[in-house]
């Protein structure tokens, strides 16, 4: 896997769980840099 799908379906996943709720947030926090 490329680094740039890598880091695009981490954003991706990101996003959706933000959409979750909280726990999103926390995913968030250690997926971004």
């Amino acid at each position: 896997m490329l680094k740039r799908d890598s880091q695009r379906t981490a954003f991706l996943v990101c996003v959706g769980f933000c959409d979750y709720g909280v726990c999103g947030e926390l995913v968030c926090a250690l997926l971004t840099p």
